[in-house]
């Protein structure tokens, strides 16, 4: 049988059994936390926004994948008045994990989304449509692509050996009025 072979393997230092189990990769990934206090403006959302962007696009590269699109999210505290949510889902030309294109993206759903005169305790950033990196097929002179990958790679590589606040997006962490809550952390 087949058990009884892989015993046989086993018994003679030849290894039957993955050590590591592989993990499929994700097919969305929500990046989305409560600000600590009520944030009104466009700019910190913007800033928000941003960072979100940056911390899934972080995750999408660790799996090697890319997005084809991308959704963005602002909603106000449900039990207050007036209560208004927001969310607008943006289609990518073509698959990418280039933080410039995610941000670009998240920042002109969240423009089309936004409403002045509001108190906004959420938002996020959600990558929909996820695939490996060699299930695509680009333009052969598409260079760009290229150097887009290129400078990805280089990114992950100086966030994996330096921290991940080493390198980031200009908009990321410009402000911390909209820092998350944290009056339920554990001592």
């Amino acid at each position: 049988t087949l058990v009884s072979l892989r015993t046989v393997w086993e018994l003679r230092g030849i290894p039957s059994i993955d050590p590591e189990p592989t993990i499929a990769p994700k097919k969305m990934i929500l990046s989305s936390l409560g600000f600590s206090s009520p944030v009104r403006d466009l700019d910190t959302l913007e800033d928000a926004v941003s960072s979100y962007a940056a911390t899934a696009v972080r995750k999408l590269t660790q799996q090697r994948s890319e997005a084809s699109g991308v959704i963005v999210f602002i909603k106000t505290h449900r039990h207050k008045k007036p209560y208004y949510t927001g969310s607008r889902e943006i289609k990518l030309p073509i698959p990418t994990a280039y933080l410039p294109d995610i941000v670009q993206a998240a920042l002109s759903g969240l423009h089309e989304v936004y409403r002045k005169g509001f108190d906004y305790m959420k938002a996020g950033v959600c990558l929909i449509n996820i695939d490996t990196v060699d299930r695509y097929q680009y333009d052969l002179y598409n260079s760009p692509r290229m150097q887009q990958r290129a400078v990805s790679d280089t990114v992950r590589e100086i966030q994996q050996k330096f921290g991940t606040k080493a390198i980031t997006s200009g908009r990321t962490g410009a402000s911390g009025e909209w820092y998350m809550k944290r009056n339920r952390l554990s001592p």
